[in-house]
């Protein structure tokens, strides 16, 4: 199969209907240069698997879902724990955000790039901002967001689909990439360099996993050096960071650019 019917058969399937297109396609064209047409469809799907199908260990119907928080019949505490890092996150989630606000400056427009449902999170706690925007690969999970913020009149804030590689994001003052740059190294590593030369923002949250999606910690910790190398060598400086239950969390600031 060739790159356009790759792409056609991936976004028919039951399974992968709801991921956008960019991501599907950026993926599918990577693998290509090392796979045969004969391999592409396998392992497009199993890269995408890797990359999202693992972050939902029963995935929920979110319209369904939006129907049940309408009638009181689910929280908001209840929602996050449907998204396996975002759950984790939530045990620590008043710490995090304490430390980021400690470390940064007032933040009027918040980017949460490759956000899963820690809007949610976002909701529930005492962070303050004037325009938060939430970015992820998740058509149905991004809609059922915006179903949210308009239920609970949250007019700052706003999901859209995109693949964080191929997308021009707006300026901002913060950006937050909870647990993303080694899911975007892994799809292409030079555009994950791009992507981070691209943002323009003064502070960079980036947290990492303090053991993998299977409970694994050997080697998770070494790994971030590589990472904090690559974020500074995109003129960032790190001025703060602290390990919390699950996650470790880096800030950067840029350095020489006015916003």
């Amino acid at each position: 199969m060739d790159v356009n019917s790759v792409v056609s058969s991936v976004l028919e399937s039951k399974k992968y209907r709801d991921l956008s297109e960019d991501l599907v396609r950026n993926v599918t064209v990577t693998l290509s240069y090392k796979y045969s047409d004969k391999e592409l469809l396998d392992k497009t799907k199993a890269k995408l698997r890797q990359i999202w199908g693992a972050y939902y260990s029963s995935r929920p119907d979110f319209k369904k879902l939006f129907g049940k928080f309408l009638g009181k019949k689910i929280e908001l505490a209840d929602i996050v724990k449907i998204h396996s890092s975002t759950k984790e996150r939530a045990l620590d989630c008043e710490k995090v955000l304490s430390f980021v606000t400690e470390n940064t400056e007032v933040s009027r427009r918040v980017l949460d790039i490759g956000c899963g449902l820690n809007p949610i999170l976002m909701m529930i706690t005492s962070l303050q901002f004037d325009d938060y925007i939430c970015f992820d690969i998740d058509t149905s999970q991004q809609h059922f967001l915006n179903e949210i913020f308009k239920s609970e009149g949250k007019t700052n804030m706003k999901a859209i689909v995109c693949d964080a590689l191929m997308y021009d994001f707006p300026r901002a003052e913060l950006a937050i990439l909870f647990k993303l740059l080694p899911v975007l190294n892994q799809i292409d590593s030079k555009k994950c360099d791009e992507f981070l030369n691209k943002l323009e923002v003064n502070y960079l949250v980036v947290s990492f996993p303090n053991r993998s999606l299977s409970g694994k910690e050997k080697g998770m910790r070494e790994n971030y050096k590589i990472y904090v190398e690559k974020v500074s060598k995109c003129g960032y400086a790190l001025i703060a960071n602290r390990e919390f239950s699950n996650e470790t969390v880096y800030i950067f600031k840029k350095q020489n650019r006015a916003m």
